[in-house]
């Protein structure tokens, strides 16, 4: 057995540009703003190593090397160069529907476009990858990161699949992936992302890329140190992670998250956990307004023999007056506020604030949010949409889809008993946004979005 060493690797991982026929899976929704973004899809090989990881805490231990992979990157950058900000989001594209999902990027795309940065999709699992070849077997002919899956010593898998996280498992090149991907950034960056140098390294993933890149931090990350900060959406885990790294981390915490694996870890001098009342594991605005249009356009999920939404899919099995599935708090609102703070942490050490833990029931099986008589989580980041709602939102279920909550919008009548008229309604929500800028939770874009949504509401003349 070996120390970790992909360094060695560098020197053999190619990257160049795809240009098979059709456009790349996971593309842009919607054409972006003239002149702002530019999306390009890169191929990437090399030899990669295979790795023990024994115990949750410990560094992963090389069991051999040289085994060959293909994938594929998906690139998103400023078409200035000039507006690039210097940090790049790398995100562990998430397969729990069977294909790559970049539910990072659907949440903070507004930030992502209006501050610069740039964004690199990464398949870096098997699930995806057979997923690409299988849709366009002409554009991605050749994309593999199959490699043997059993342990020499003993002949056990060395990524099973986990019923807790969702994992398929026979993943075992992914960490590699993970590290080339950031060396290929920085010596790179000109050809990838049209800027002389990258400044800032985040790794980001959702919900089972984000239990990947839990690993990765605490197996990986201490021996290379490629990453400066992580960002995950659904918190992570389900193991502790290390404290004693100096790369920075903020994990964002729904109400199906907590009462899925417990409360959040305590704050540490690098890092912090936000849980968010009223979250599902996706919001509704990512999803209507992202996720859902880019699944149907691509046709991996069909339903009934035609192309259909992921939340079509996860809504299969639902009773007809079941309320509408996501929970419209805006997860991408705290997400985007995260990797600000974030990118302020690393590059200036100021620190973000610490939030609220939600409230869980202590003893009992399953163990439940506590909730108030409306229903509304307690503790957790506290944005207008649950403390002057317009809708009944909430972020866990105990029918499925449970990840996906639900939403049940107030009429005009509803929204007059509650409030009187708009102008105290208004003056509510303006209160509760004050609250969430002064603490750090919201960005001044999104609280002027949030009172503009607040002025559009109906109430009954």
């Amino acid at each position: 057995m070996q120390d970790i060493d992909v360094h060695l690797a560098l020197a053999k991982v190619a990257v160049r540009p795809i240009d098979g026929p059709g456009q790349p899976l996971n593309a842009l929704p919607a054409e972006p703003a003239s002149g702002w973004t530019v999306e390009q899809e890169f191929r990437i090989s090399g030899l990669a190593n295979r790795y023990r990881m024994a115990d949750d805490a410990e560094l992963a231990v090389v069991i051999d090397g040289g085994h060959p992979y293909t994938t594929r990157l998906l690139v998103r950058r400023p078409a200035d160069p000039l507006r690039f900000n210097g940090t790049v989001v790398v995100e562990w594209l998430n397969v729990s529907a069977g294909q790559d999902l970049d539910f990072v990027y659907a949440a903070t795309r507004e930030l992502i476009v209006r501050a610069g940065y740039a964004w690199v999709g990464v398949s870096a699992q098997r699930v995806g990858v057979e997923c690409l070849v299988a849709w366009n077997p002409q554009r991605y002919a050749g994309l593999s990161v199959a490699a043997p899956l059993d342990d020499p010593d003993n002949g056990a898998p060395l990524d099973p699949a986990q019923a807790f996280t969702g994992a398929a498992g026979g993943d075992v090149l992914c960490w590699d992936i993970c590290s080339h991907v950031a060396m290929v950034l920085r010596r790179d960056a000109a050809a990838l992302l049209g800027a002389p140098t990258v400044a800032r390294l985040l790794a980001a993933g959702e919900s089972q890329s984000a239990f990947r890149l839990s690993r990765y931090f605490n197996a990986m990350q201490p021996a290379l140190g490629l990453y400066d900060g992580y960002l995950l959406y659904d918190r992570g885990g389900p193991q502790a992670l290390r404290t004693d790294l100096t790369a920075k981390l903020i994990a964002m915490g729904s109400e199906f998250f907590a009462e899925y694996a417990g409360t959040a870890p305590p704050d540490t001098a690098n890092q912090r956990w936000w849980d968010l009342a009223g979250a599902a594991h996706v919001s509704f605005a990512e999803m209507a307004g992202y996720i859902d249009p880019q699944v149907q356009r691509d046709g991996v999920q069909q339903l009934h023999g035609r192309a259909a939404s992921l939340t079509e899919v996860l809504a299969q099995g639902c009773s007809s007056d079941a309320p509408p599935l996501w929970s419209r708090v805006p997860n991408g609102d705290l997400m985007k506020a995260a990797l600000q703070a974030l990118t302020r942490w690393i590059t200036f050490g100021v620190a973000p604030p610490s939030a609220p833990r939600l409230q869980l029931s202590k003893g009992g099986d399953p163990v439940r949010l506590l909730r108030d008589a409306e229903g509304r989580a307690l503790g957790g980041v506290r944005f207008a949409a649950v403390e002057v709602p317009a809708a009944a939102n909430i972020g866990v279920t105990d029918s499925p889809p449970r990840l996906a909550g639900h939403h049940l919008d107030f009429s005009a009548k509803e929204m007059t008993r509650r409030y009187l008229n708009k102008d105290r309604y208004v003056a509510l929500v303006t209160a509760a946004v004050q609250v969430n800028l002064a603490q750090g939770f919201l960005l001044a874009e999104d609280a002027e979005r949030v009172l503009r949504e607040a002025r559009e509401i109906r109430f009954e003349r």
